[in-house]
């Protein structure tokens, strides 16, 4: 008998958009991101569910610094630009989470690419256009669709870049996700549709 990954003929990378510099995590007393900056941006941090004392979080960087005071769980935002961080330090905070994220000057996300998957063998096959309703004049029209292993994280507007063995698309944006189940329940395939970018 076959199987499932016999069919996936195709390879892609998947992206994803975020603001996060620094997932959410348990404070510790040093710590770094778990990515950088791509471009100059300034720092959202939150603090959630911890005990807080005088907390103190600071930023370093190679050539600038900041300080972050917390006296309760909140978020703060920063002034200052960064473009790389060499270590977050933090005190006065126990347990709980940290979150940072990555914001413009007017405290909205700067968001950035991140690799989800690079080279994930997928099954690609075009489809004529179909229209799936979302809210009241709202429609997305998707010309491609692709399978994978039902343990892949992939989500709406995920982007998608063709690696090999997909022919009339090069970028394009998932716009509708759905896990297939087998008769016994269990998870057989996920089932992405993707649109032209």
């Amino acid at each position: 008998m076959s199987s499932i990954n016999d069919i996936f003929t195709a390879r892609v990378d998947i992206l994803r958009q975020t603001s996060a510099l620094l997932d959410g995590t348990t404070p510790a007393v040093t710590m770094s991101f778990d990515r950088q900056p791509q471009r100059s941006t300034r720092l959202q941090i939150k603090i959630e569910g911890a005990s807080v004392a005088s907390g103190l979080v600071g930023v370093f960087g190679l050539t600038v610094s900041e300080l972050f005071n917390f006296s309760t769980n909140g978020v703060a935002v920063g002034v200052v630009g960064f473009t790389s961080v060499s270590l977050v330090a933090v005190s006065g905070i126990v347990g709980g989470s940290i979150f940072i994220d990555a914001v413009n000057k007017y405290g909205g996300p700067n968001n950035q690419d991140i690799t989800v998957f690079s080279d994930l063998p997928v099954r690609f096959y075009a489809q004529d256009g179909r229209i799936r309703m979302r809210k009241a004049g709202q429609e997305k029209i998707a010309k491609y669709k692709i399978m994978t292993r039902e343990d892949r994280d992939i989500r709406e507007n995920d982007i998608l870049i063709a690696v090999s063995g997909i022919t009339g698309l090069t970028r394009g944006i998932i716009s509708f996700v759905h896990k297939i189940v087998d008769f016994s329940g269990s998870g057989h395939h996920v089932q992405a549709e993707i649109q032209d970018l």
